[in-house]
């Protein structure tokens, strides 16, 4: 899996492929300093998103890419492994106390 970028207005499309075995969550856009995100446009942000990394066996580790916006393509311009696996989740997910 990875991330797609799509301009509607050109049809061009930029993509990202995180490998196989990797599970890509929502990304959530965070606008680059000096954009407000009232621009018209989404390009000037980072692309954060979590991704889990599974090996032959099944076992996962996680870690958060950021990827450039006005270049998907390129991959990631940092990635932050983690020590523990985080669950799959679209949108967050609930834990009994």
């Amino acid at each position: 899996m990875g991330y797609v970028r799509i301009d509607l207005r050109t049809g061009m499309t930029q993509k990202w492929w995180a490998g196989n075995r990797t599970f890509c969550e929502e990304c959530v856009l965070v606008p680059k300093d000096g954009s407000d995100g009232s621009g018209g446009t989404d390009d000037r942000c980072w692309v954060l998103g979590m991704c889990v990394s599974h090996d032959a066996t099944g076992a996962g580790r996680s870690s958060l890419v950021v990827l450039d916006g006005e270049d998907l393509g390129k991959g990631p311009v940092a990635r932050v492994w983690l020590d523990n696996q985080i669950p799959h989740g679209l949108h967050g997910m609930f834990v009994p106390a």
